[in-house]
């Protein structure tokens, strides 16, 4: 999302405005805080907070877990070129904007289907080309054929605002033989007794 800033900290009555390119990320797996692939690609992060999206969790044989989304809740999918992303991400953060609202885009409570709440973190970042393409070598998205996730941009629920952000979601073949993790977190805490 583009955004003015008058100056950084300590800065302030030098007159001109900086422009700086904000992105956001939704993160349900290695990438939320706590795990080191966020610390090793998430550095410099400017806010996070809980959120959820609408969707359906399910636990890889690697262990780690895929997210499988509402087809209408694409609203876009990642282009081979980051100043593409960068674009992409721009119109459709300023077309939807930042709306008080746990609906849908299209106003419902949930999407149609058997779909429930997958929690994770929203991240604010900015720089989001070089950090993009380095998330997207991690996550494996390049080439595409064969690849276990795809980065798409969907709505994202936090603090009782809808906003946007990319998110790595399960590519189709990656769908097949997974345990589904009903509920929506992980890890998956294992059962006490």
């Amino acid at each position: 999302m583009e955004r003015q800033t008058t100056a950084r900290a300590g800065e302030t009555g030098m007159g001109k405005a900086a422009t700086k390119t904000f992105f956001k990320l939704f993160a349900y797996g290695s990438l939320k805080r706590g795990f080191p692939a966020h610390d090793r690609f998430c550095q410099g992060v400017l806010d996070v907070r809980e959120a959820f999206v609408w969707g359906r969790l399910y636990l890889h044989a690697s262990g780690y877990p895929l997210l499988h989304v509402p087809p209408r809740s694409i609203l876009a999918e990642s282009r081979a070129d980051p100043l593409e992303d960068e674009a992409l991400f721009l119109g459709l953060s300023q077309k939807f904007g930042e709306q008080s609202s746990s609906k849908g885009f299209l106003g419902e409570d949930s999407p149609p289907g058997s779909w429930s709440c997958v929690y994770g973190e929203l991240m604010s970042f900015d720089g989001l080309r070089h950090r993009l393409r380095l998330m997207d070598d991690y996550e494996g998205i390049w080439p595409a054929k064969g690849a276990l996730y795809r980065r798409v941009i969907v709505p994202v629920f936090a603090q009782g605002k809808r906003e946007l952000a990319w998110v790595y979601v399960g590519t189709g073949e990656a769908l097949e033989n997974l345990l589904w993790i009903k509920e929506g977190r992980w890890p998956v805490e294992k059962q006490k007794g």
